[in-house]
């Protein structure tokens, strides 16, 4: 039998990119191999004790091999002497303590591994693809030497020296096969799958190597009735009908006469071959199937190919798989550290807002992958969990930061919030002893019986989904002691001390009476102090979907763009514009404050505008008011700068100004329109000043 004939010619180069750990675990169903297109490998293998699960239940058919592994796995496949290891290690890296030894030695020993040289075996290594081809050509004993010079691959050069004439052995027999674009890729990885679907092709090649059976599946003739002596073998392939001589052979029946053993054993490759998927539909899934047709059809003689015709489907099937298994590892190269990235975030109950810089990077490197990478990344539950909790810790960590209690210490009642930024708030005294002075469940505060001023701690705690936190807020409840010092405001009929903020100069039309200017044409100038531009309206404008003021306005607007376009003036920077609404339209000047204007001239403007020129207004502070509170020690600014809807809302803008300059005093109202100053103590002197004072307070 020729070499080439040898089971080991089944190789492809996909199926030289596999990887296999054996562990010492028991063989219990795997879980993860039921899209694996090497299933059946896998699971005989396992079966066989050369292979095992990696101990959860799993087997990871797409992981790498190392070199050590793939040495246990040859040295089982070849039944090697396992028994009897040397006493002495040969390599530095391969111990005797180590799992791999006696596989290793036993490989060594064999011909198939000769290690990385310096007595280095290469132990935790991943096997390549030029390893692969040396192991396999020192496994058939064939001599390669001089074979490399024969290498067509525009990548030959990358090629290690060492394992040219190796790879030129392995293709030349057809154990290995470069990919489509006429590389070799000698450093390529492989993967589990693969290796145990080689495995067992070698094992099943191999034995009927050994017992001088065929390699194809062969159909043999059918057997006749009579005569029991079988007709003499026809030169030329005949096909399997009767003779055309007409006459029934002797014994009674028709006889169906004698294939011609080439034909009979290229009949089965051929059909085989036809019956492999198309090119575009090749998935890889179909790798088995065609992995087998090619080692069925390189076992055939010359003159049985022939037979067999063209094999542009199965040469085309194998591009396909090489494509696909080459698109797979670019897809596996950029899933691998998105997976590993998602694997290190830490676990829901265990995130914290430090960690969200990584569950983004997380969640921005898998959105970026396409839909075959993400499915080889796998489950994502980890990183939505932790995207959750991210988002959980936010709406806390905000509403925490937001939650405040205003008291005066001398009020019935405080307000207990039970809703914050999104998060809920559940509320607790730190003093249970306490309750008699707040009742947290109402709010109501009871100030008699207490002898002096107290300070009780309201803990809340702040929950949104499955994150939570506390916040502490202390209040002091003043002790019945006597009536602290009060200053009462005047009365304020208005509660408006709002800033007036600065306005564009802006001049609206008349009512448009109409937009047909072709039997009236109307002129005018628009200018800003610096440029005057022309607006002619000589046409009848069409309304369409429009109000007659919109399209005027439109059609002015279109003047001062055209005017900035002749003139080299940048749209983004022009002063002027136009807009309409209804049936009036408007012309302004993008700046603000009295610097602002709009000059209207020409014969027409009075057909449109009531008057020549409008002015914008600078900013209005005449509203706002400010005086201080000092109560000996701390000194607050009371700035009153909006518009206050009633004067509960004023009392509360004055309040939290005093607390965040810590004066011992609180504002209270007295009815809608005055409210007072009320000191935390009796001892407490309070003082008002500053520039509005006088129109607030008495003096």
């Amino acid at each position: 039998m020729s070499l080439k004939g040898k089971s080991i010619s089944i190789l492809s180069a996909a199926a030289l990119l596999g990887a296999l750990v054996p562990h010492a675990y028991g063989d219990a169903p795997l879980s993860d191999i039921s899209n694996s297109y090497a299933k059946d490998a896998i699971n005989e293998l396992v079966s066989k004790g050369i292979i095992h699960g990696t101990g959860d239940g799993k087997f990871n058919p797409t992981s790498d091999i190392q070199r050590q592994d793939f040495a246990i796995i040859m040295a089982k496949a070849l039944q090697l002497d396992l028994s009897h290891p040397p006493v002495t290690p040969t390599f530095k890296d391969v111990p005797k303590e180590n799992y791999a030894y006696a596989a290793v030695e036993a490989a060594f020993k064999a011909g198939l591994f000769k290690g990385m040289g310096n007595g280095i075996f290469g132990a935790g290594q991943n096997l390549t693809r030029e390893q692969m081809a040396v192991i396999f050509v020192n496994a058939l004993g064939v001599n390669p030497a001089g074979k490399g010079r024969n290498l067509t691959f525009s990548d030959a050069a990358s090629i290690s020296a060492w394992a040219k004439d190796a790879v030129a052995a392995a293709v030349e027999l057809g154990l290995i096969h470069g990919y489509p674009d006429g590389t070799f890729n000698p450093g390529n990885r492989a993967t589990r799958q693969d290796a145990a679907l080689v495995t067992v092709q070698f094992m099943n090649d191999k034995a009927k190597a050994d017992e001088g059976s065929p390699q194809p599946p062969v159909v043999p003739p059918t057997t006749p009735t009579s005569p029991t002596t079988p007709s003499p073998t026809p030169t030329t392939p005949t096909p399997s009908t009767p003779s055309s001589g007409g006459g029934a052979p002797s014994g009674g029946g028709e006889e169906t006469p004698h294939q011609n053993p080439d034909q009979a054993a290229a009949e089965p490759v051929k059909a085989e071959i036809a019956a492999l998927p198309a090119k575009a539909n090749i998935k890889l899934s179909d790798k088995p199937a065609i992995v087998q047709a090619r080692a069925h059809y390189d076992a055939l003689t010359d003159a049985q190919k022939a037979l067999v015709g063209g094999i542009a489907k199965l040469t085309e099937a194998e591009q396909a798989i090489a494509e696909l298994e080459a698109q797979a590892a670019l897809d596996e190269q950029a899933a691998a550290p998105v997976r590993a990235e998602i694997a290190a975030l830490p676990a829901k109950a265990d995130i914290k807002l430090t960690d969200e810089p990584a569950v983004t990077s997380a969640r921005a490197h898998y959105d970026s992958l396409t839909d075959s990478q993400k499915t080889r990344v796998g489950d994502i539950g980890k990183l939505t969990d932790a995207e959750d909790m991210i988002r959980d810790l936010n709406i806390v960590a905000v509403a925490k930061g937001n939650l405040q209690i205003v008291y005066n210490g001398v009020a019935e009642k405080i307000e207990l919030p039970s809703a914050q930024d999104g998060a809920t708030i559940t509320w607790t005294l730190k003093n249970m002893g306490q309750s008699s002075i707040v009742d947290i469940t109402t709010g109501s505060v009871k100030r008699e019986g207490l002898n002096e001023n107290t300070d009780v701690v309201l803990v809340a705690t702040i929950a949104a989904g499955a994150a939570s936190d506390t916040k502490e807020i202390t209040i002091r409840v003043k002790a019945v002691t006597g009536e602290p010092e009060t200053i009462t405001s005047k009365a304020i009929a208005d509660l408006d001390f709002s800033t007036i903020y600065a306005t564009q100069a802006r001049g609206e039309s008349f009512q448009v009476q109409t937009t047909d200017f072709q039997s009236t044409p109307k002129h005018f100038t628009i200018s800003d102090g610096k440029i005057t531009i022309p607006v002619d309206l000589t046409w009848n404008i069409p309304l369409g979907e429009f109000t007659a003021g919109q399209v005027v306005g439109s059609a002015v607007d279109s003047f001062i763009q055209d005017y900035c376009n002749a003139h080299g003036i940048d749209l983004g920077k022009r002063t002027l514009g136009a807009v309409g609404f209804g049936d009036t339209f408007s012309i302004f000047a993008f700046s603000t404050g009295s610097a602002s204007s709009v000059t209207l001239g020409g014969a027409d403007w009075e057909y449109f505008f009531p008057q020549s020129q409008y002015n914008g207004t600078d900013i209005d502070h005449s509203k706002n008011r400010t005086f201080n509170v000092s109560d000996g020690e701390h000194t607050a600014t009371v700035t009153l700068v909006s518009r206050y809807a009633t004067m509960d809302a004023l009392v509360g803008a004055i309040n939290r100004q005093l607390q965040g300059a810590s004066v011992a005093a609180a504002a209270e109202k007295v009815n809608d329109n005055q409210f007072r100053l009320v000191a935390n103590s009796t001892d407490i002197l309070l003082n008002v000043s500053g520039a509005d004072k006088n129109q607030l307070f008495e003096e």
